[in-house]
C-alpha cells in the first residue's frame, strides 16, 4: 500500500491558516498543450506517495478535480481530527485545527466554482480508499511516532493538491474552475511550506 511515512521534510503550524482556500480550474483553450509531470508538484521529491493527479495526454476535466481535491480536503479534516486527539505537541494541534478550517473552506469554494460553472458535478461525499487506508494507518501509528507520520501525510495530500490545482490551472475545462486553481495556490504553497518546517522541527 502507499504510504507517507518516509517523508523527511516538516511543518510549521502557524501559517497555514492563511489561505488554503483550495480553489479550481478551467482548461486551457482547445488544443492546448497536454500537462507534464512538471506541471504539478513532485509528491516524490520529499519522499511522500500520497496519489497526485498523474501526467495527462489532453485536457483535464472538472469532475476530476472535484473528486481528487475534494476526497483531498475530507482526508484532511479526518485527519486533523485524529491529530487533536491523539497529539501532544500543541503546535501540531495549532495546525490541526487550522487545517479543519481550511479545508472546510476549500469545499466551500468547490462548491461554489460548481454552482458558477453551472455544471452538474456533486462533491465527493466520502475519501477514496487510497486515502481512507492512509486514515487507517495514521490511526495505529504509536504514540511517539504519531506528529510525523501525521504531518507525513499532510505533506503528501498538499502536494497532491498542488499538482491537481497547477496542472487544471493550465489544462482543465471550464474557466471558474481555472479561475479557483489560480487563486488558491499560493494558499496551498505557504501551507505545504508551513507543515515541512513544522515536521522539520520535531525532535
Amino acid at each position: 500500500m502507499i504510504t507517507l511515512r518516509n517523508t523527511l521534510n516538516a511543518a510549521v503550524a502557524a501559517i497555514l491558516v492563511s489561505s488554503l482556500g483550495l480553489s479550481a480550474c478551467e482548461k486551457a483553450a482547445n488544443g492546448g498543450p497536454a500537462p507534464t509531470a512538471s506541471d504539478g508538484a513532485d509528491a516524490g521529491a520529499s519522499g511522500s506517495t500520497v496519489p497526485a493527479l498523474p501526467a495527462l495526454g489532453g485536457p483535464m476535466f472538472s469532475p476530476d478535480l472535484v473528486d481528487r481535491v475534494g476526497g483531498l480536503d475530507l482526508f484532511a479534516i479526518a485527519e486533523a481530527k485524529v491529530a487533536l486527539s491523539r497529539s501532544q505537541n500543541d503546535s501540531v494541534k495549532s495546525f490541526a485545527t487550522a487545517s479543519i478550517n481550511a479545508h472546510t473552506n476549500s469545499i466551500a469554494a468547490l462548491n461554489a466554482a460548481i454552482s458558477a460553472s453551472n455544471q452538474t458535478i456533486s462533491m465527493p461525499d466520502a475519501m477514496p480508499n487510497d486515502l481512507a487506508s492512509e486514515l487507517a494507518d495514521l490511526q495505529g501509528v504509536d504514540a511517539g511516532q504519531f506528529d510525523k507520520a501525521y504531518l507525513a501525510d499532510q505533506i503528501g495530500g498538499l502536494q497532491a493538491v498542488d499538482n491537481a490545482l497547477k496542472t487544471f490551472a493550465k489544462h482543465g475545462d471550464v474557466a471558474q474552475f481555472r479561475a479557483y486553481s489560480d487563486k488558491s495556490l499560493p494558499g496551498v504553497e505557504r501551507s505545504l511550506a508551513s507543515a515541512q518546517t513544522l515536521q522539520a522541527s520535531l525532535k
